[in-house]
């Protein structure tokens, strides 16, 4: 159990979003899980030897980053491995998508980089696609000022770099039906698929 957020109101609680488990690593701690929660904190812990309970700090896991984000983590971290790094993506609410990188079985202690827009309630659940090392590309679902989903697509390793955004189409081309909150983007046979309230909304390339 973790100190920082176990101890306060459910309010606050921990279980807000979800976790991953990372491919082993270098380093001492070789078998990881990272999570997040409603404080912006972000826990690396081995998983095969969480830790237990502490009382005053987290010093008995891996690694934590606190404030990591300034609002509440409802969402699930994604993975990639590029050919120049590996980066671990986090999105919060009423804050930016975030990329730390990850070496030697450890977080760097602040973003390498963040997307330059923020996302509202609940916050993104990023996905990557990628050609194995190469071309990796983080989509992640946004609201927009009418309620309805906007598929942004980042380049992996800057997330600053806005790739494709579903509203940049002139007459609303690419609209999307309204977004259903914790929707998450599913990207298979060269489209990225995501329900809405009323629809299964599908990009990819037009021919």
């Amino acid at each position: 159990m973790l100190k920082t957020e176990s101890s306060l109101v459910l309010a606050l609680d921990l279980g807000t979003g979800g976790c991953i488990l990372l491919p082993d690593q270098q380093g001492l701690h070789s078998h990881l899980l990272i999570t997040a929660g409603k404080l912006g904190t972000i826990y690396l812990v081995d998983r095969d030897n969480l830790g237990h309970f502490k009382a005053n700090s987290d010093s008995q896991i891996v690694q934590s980053i606190t404030k990591a984000f300034s609002g509440w983590v409802h969402s699930s971290p994604s993975f990639w491995q590029g050919a120049s790094g590996s980066w671990v993506y986090l999105g919060a609410v009423r804050d930016s998508l975030k990329a730390f990188s990850l070496s030697n079985g450890v977080l760097s202690k602040s973003p390498t980089s963040h997307s330059q827009n923020t996302f509202s309630y609940p916050g993104p659940t990023p996905v990557v696609s990628s050609n194995g090392e190469l071309n990796g590309i983080v989509w992640a679902l946004s609201k927009g000022s009418k309620g309805e989903a906007i598929l942004n697509a980042y380049d992996a390793t800057n997330l600053a770099q806005l790739l494709y955004s579903s509203d940049q189409a002139p007459l609303d081309r690419d609209r999307a039906e309204q977004l259903v909150k914790f929707s998450v983007p599913v990207v298979a046979n060269g489209n990225v698929y995501f329900g809405t309230q009323d629809h299964l909304d599908v990009y990819g390339l037009r021919h």
